[in-house]
Order: structure tokens, then C-alpha cells, then sequence
């Protein structure tokens, strides 16, 4: 398939899925949890002839490589995802009391029972997120129905 400047096209890696690290903090303390997805798609609209020539190598490479869609493309748009599984969770930034009060607990449970939406609901700032789509990628065309044009 040629791509082409401007164009939408459907982005999904189908052997490996991809990996997201999301960080938060709160004061001091810091939860960085990384996520393993099966399978997703976001959007990429290409700018320039760099982005059409990174979007055609992507879809024709041989061996497994990871690429952060976020940084190497202007125009990215979460579409779908399916299959997530936390894989780690780090915590930093306690301090020896506030393990033993417990506090950390109440974190570790509220994360490992509701995910990153303890944090969000929380006010915890999510300061940064890191995805590596894992490829090479299905790279397919979006063709927009007469009504969404």
C-alpha cells in the first residue's frame, strides 16, 4: 500500500500488541504502572513526506521493534484497545512512616483493584505516557463514510 501525505490510515501492531507507562505523582511519591495490551489501534494522519516514509517502513519491517507512535508522529489518535494486563508497578517516594501507617497500602490496593482510575479519581497527576507499539504494524487505509465526511 502506498501512503500518502494527509491521509488517514488505521495503525495496529497484530503479532506483539504494546506496551504503555503511565507515571503519576502525588508530592514526593510516584506510581509508574506499565500495561501490556494484546492488540489496538490508533489513527495517524501523516504531515510531511518523513512521517509517509516512518509509516511505510513501519508496516514493511522484518524483525520485532518497538516505536513510540506519539513521538514520531504529529497527528496521532487513539482509536481501540482490548486485552490489557498490568504487567508492573513501581511505587517510590514514601517514607518509612507512611509505610507503616499504611498508606501505601490503601495506594497498592486502590491500584490493584481499579487501576490508574484510583489515581486519576484520587488527584494524582499523570505527568507522563510513554506507549511503544511493537511491529511491524497493519497499516490500513481509513476510508470515511459519505456521513462522516
Amino acid at each position: 500500500m502506498t501512503v500518502e501525505v494527509g491521509k488517514r490510515y488505521s495503525v495496529s501492531p497484530p503479532r506483539y500488541g504494546y506496551e504503555e507507562l503511565a507515571k503519576f505523582r502525588d508530592e514526593d511519591k510516584k506510581v509508574d504502572i506499565k500495561t501490556s495490551w494484546k492488540g489496538g489501534t490508533l489513527i495517524i494522519t501523516p504531515r510531511n513526506s518523513e512521517e509517509v516514509e516512518k509509516l511505510t517502513r513501519y508496516q514493511s519491517i522484518e524483525a520485532e521493534v518497538e516505536v513510540s507512535p506519539y513521538d514520531e508522529f504529529f497527528n496521532v489518535e487513539f482509536d481501540s484497545c482490548h486485552d490489557g494486563q498490568i504487567d508492573d508497578t513501581e511505587y517510590s517516594g514514601w517514607t518509612e512512616q507512611e509505610e507503616l501507617d499504611g498508606d501505601i497500602d490503601e495506594v497498592i490496593e486502590g491500584v490493584d483493584s481499579e487501576g490508574d482510575e484510583y489515581l486519576f479519581e484520587n488527584g494524582w497527576n499523570c505527568y507522563e505516557n510513554l506507549v511503544k507499539f511493537i511491529g511491524p504494524w497493519n497499516v490500513e487505509e481509513v476510508v470515511l463514510s459519505e456521513d462522516e465526511e
